[in-house]
């Protein structure tokens, strides 16, 4: 029988939804939102994993990887849809806030997505198996939870999502770095491109995670063996990093 060593944690974080007009690319409204995000995560070890050392360092880099994504990559982010997609583009690609893309801009999407994406950068035998996401404004909270953190059966495929011309083969919730941004192309031609620069670009997108891998480490080592489930603290980062955002020609 697997035994587990689980925590809690939570984050306010403000979003600013932005509502545009598919066909003249005009904003339409926006709307700032703030919310509380509570999750829980457990460190498993069962007959396959008997090293509580490397475990505790797993469990360490998984949590400051959903800190740091909630405080720089969703805090303060530009929340859009598919419908409201060339609309931020023509309108807020010079801001230093980061985009944020769901289904659909409401708490049920922005509750599911960030979900999957916590345990897509979870490393081995970490998984968060709830979340709860609080509206400050109405006090109402959605929660979900699974205790495998699996993707949740109603997030879409990527060629539902943005379809045959994706930039990406996987939705940003699947993938295991700091992004929380789609797009896709208007012909092969630019996705060719697009794709070429994804690549030459990647390591700006493991930047982040690989800094706090590092930090995490050194900081165990120079303390000695952490205990299982104890978590350290690091030194945040000085500086927020702005999202490189590939370039798709309008």
């Amino acid at each position: 029988m697997a035994r587990k060593v689980k925590l809690k944690s939570d984050m306010l974080v403000n979003t600013i939804a932005v509502f545009g007009d598919p066909e003249s690319k005009e904003v339409v409204a926006l709307k700032p939102n703030k919310y509380k995000v509570s999750w829980s995560m457990y460190a498993s070890m069962d007959e396959d994993v008997d090293d509580i050392e490397k475990l505790s360092v797993n469990q360490n880099i998984s949590y400051q990887r959903i800190n740091h994504l909630l405080k720089y990559y969703v805090n303060d982010c530009i929340w859009y849809d598919m419908n409201s997609v060339r609309c931020v583009e023509a309108h807020f690609t010079s801001t230093d806030n980061v985009f944020f893309i769901t289904p659909d801009v409401n708490i049920t999407y922005f509750t599911n997505c960030l979900f999957a994406k916590f345990n897509s950068i979870c490393l081995e035998n970490i998984t968060v198996d709830s979340i709860q996401v609080l509206d400050t404004d109405t006090n109402i909270t959605y929660d979900y939870e699974d205790t495998e953190g699996e993707v949740p059966e109603f997030l879409p495929y990527q060629e539902e999502f943005m379809g045959p011309l994706s930039i990406y083969d996987m939705p940003w919730w699947h993938r295991a770095d700091i992004s929380t941004y789609d797009n896709f192309a208007l012909d092969k031609k630019e996705l060719t491109e697009v794709r070429k620069q994804l690549e030459e670009n990647k390591d700006m997108l493991d930047a982040d995670f690989l800094t706090i891998e590092e930090e995490v480490r050194s900081q165990m080592n120079q303390a000695g063996l952490v205990s299982d489930g104890e978590v350290i603290d690091i030194e945040d980062f000085k500086r927020k990093r702005k999202t490189w955002t590939p370039k798709i020609v309008k």
